[in-house]
Formats: C-alpha cells, sequence, structure tokens
C-alpha cells in the first residue's frame, strides 16, 4: 500500500479553468447564435453565450493563496420584441461562461424581431445587447 497527496478540489471550490486576466478581460461580451427556421410561424431555436468568470469565492488563486473574490452573474433577463421570453436569478452555483438555449416564437408574419439580453452581477456592473432576428427566409 502507498499513501501520498493528492490536491483536489470540486464544486464551487474548483479553480476556474481559463487565464484569470483573459476571463476579466472578457466579462459582459455576449454572443447570439440561431438556428435554421423553415417557416415563419415556426419557433425559432436560440444560443445565447455569456463570458463571465462566475467566481464563487470560495476559489483560491494557486500562485497567491489568496482567496478569489466572488463575482457572478446575479440576473440575466431575455426578452423578445420587448416581451420577456425568461429571468434567470442566480448565486455563485452557475458556471464559468455558461450558455442558454432557449425558443421564441415568432410576433409577427416576417418572424423578424430583436432579442435583448440584459446581466445584473453581483459587483452591480450591468452588461446588455440586442441582436436583430433575420426574417425565416433569409436563415
Amino acid at each position: 500500500m502507498a499513501a501520498r497527496f493528492i490536491k483536489a478540489a470540486g464544486g464551487c471550490s474548483a479553480p476556474a479553468s481559463k487565464d484569470q486576466a483573459l476571463a476579466l478581460e472578457r466579462r459582459g461580451k455576449m454572443k447570439l447564435s440561431f438556428a435554421d427556421r423553415v417557416r415563419p410561424d415556426e419557433p425559432l431555436k436560440v444560443k445565447l453565450l455569456i463570458s463571465h468568470p462566475n467566481s464563487s469565492g470560495l476559489q483560491m488563486d494557486p500562485v497567491t493563496r489568496n482567496y478569489i473574490p466572488a463575482d457572478f452573474m446575479q440576473t440575466l433577463d431575455v426578452t423578445y420584441n420587448g416581451q420577456p421570453v425568461f429571468r434567470l436569478e442566480s448565486d455563485i452555483a452557475i458556471s464559468e461562461d455558461p450558455s442558454f438555449n432557449f425558443s421564441v416564437r415568432p410576433s409577427n408574419p416576417s418572424g423578424t424581431g430583436v432579442i435583448e439580453a440584459e446581466v445584473l452581477d453581483s459587483s452591480q456592473r450591468h452588461f446588455s445587447q440586442s441582436w436583430s432576428v433575420p426574417a425565416a427566409a433569409q436563415m
């Protein structure tokens, strides 16, 4: 039988998987992608990517041995043509750089519109972005 030290951490105390400086630089950036739609009256599948480190406050910097301060998304509001699609109220349990998949039903015959995402994080920073939804024939 052998014994040796194994450094392990899990869940909310696991170290960030990316370069911390890069994660902070990209914080709040968003991307939205649309799936193909055959007809304008069909639901539109959407994928939203949000860059945010979402630090829990329980992670330790392996170099300095100091805890990384909590910094996470608290709310995410998504609207389509001004109407709510969903609201996320979160805490330290959200992943680093989360992605969200959802569908919206066109509110007009052409299927066009605007999707807007607004994020408020634990440091009271506000990030928002909007995207035009192309007509079904253009997809």
